[in-house]
């Protein structure tokens, strides 16, 4: 990543870690040392990002303040973006960030396996899994479930530790065991993540939070020849998703459906 200011460039020094990572509706950061969440909308080819959340953390690096800046300036006004040649430009008044996709090695056999929640301890309190609760991490992220609620976030790995940039979650009402493990979820992935393994078992170790995982089953996997999927236009789905009430009927897990009866009817 480089910043050019009046036409001065600064390249973001290599010990310096700066992120941004965009849904259709939110952004999440990093400014290597508080973590950024907020609003975005589109229109055309700009980009307005609302003025967001920030974490407090005491920051005395040096080139931080410049770092956080950036974010200070996207947040001002309009952004115009362009991507060529595999980067992202983005211009706001008199600056011009260039920003490049985020490298992803996880640790060699920590992507692909569902991790089940063995127990946890920590600042949130301390406990053992008697749910389905479970970490995977994927090519560019990770999904989690701690028994009520769905958490998910953009992951990078500096060698040593991966990091989250603004993990989101679903807000369903949780008491019980699903309550404090999405608490201990929150705090861990708060900052900086020490992951090991060790056969079967993962630890997860951060911000006073240590949460133990054992390998699930394998995913499931079927020979059978399923049609292209079609390329739907955002916009489009959206027009048609809109506005109306739509029923579950049927659910299938790993091939089996199970049908809903009517009489117990779940809206969306």
């Amino acid at each position: 990543m480089s910043v050019t200011d009046s036409g001065v460039v600064w390249p973001v020094p290599a010990s310096k870690r700066w992120t941004l990572a965009l849904t259709r509706t939110t952004f999440s950061g990093f400014d290597s040392c508080n973590s950024i969440t907020g609003s975005v909308s589109f229109t055309g080819t700009t980009l307005t990002m609302g003025a967001g959340s920030t974490t407090t953390a005491a920051c005395r690096a040096a080139d931080w303040q410049r770092l956080a800046e950036t974010f200070q300036a996207l947040e001002s006004g309009p952004a115009e973006a362009s991507v060529s040649g595999g980067s992202l430009t983005l211009t706001v008044g008199s600056k011009v960030l260039t920003l490049r996709p985020a490298p992803v090695t996880l640790p060699g056999g920590l992507v692909g396996p569902r991790w089940l929640l063995e127990s946890w301890s920590g600042s949130p309190g301390s406990g053992r899994a008697a749910g389905s609760a479970w970490v995977q991490f994927t090519a560019d992220g990770l999904l989690a479930e701690d028994g009520c609620n769905s958490h998910s976030g953009p992951v990078t790995y500096d060698g040593s530790t991966l990091r989250t940039t603004g993990l989101g979650s679903s807000d369903a009402y949780c008491s019980g065991d699903s309550s404090r493990v999405g608490v201990a979820y929150d705090a861990l992935f708060a900052g900086a993540v020490r992951a090991s393994l060790s056969g079967a078992t993962l630890r997860l170790t951060g911000s006073g939070v240590v949460m133990t995982f054992t390998q699930g089953p394998a995913p499931a996997t079927t020979t059978a020849t399923t049609a292209p999927v079609a390329t739907i236009d955002p916009g489009a789905l959206q027009a048609n998703l809109e506005g109306v009430s739509w029923v579950l009927r049927s659910v299938s897990d790993n091939g089996k459906v199970t049908h809903v009866p009517a009489s117990q009817q779940a809206r969306l």
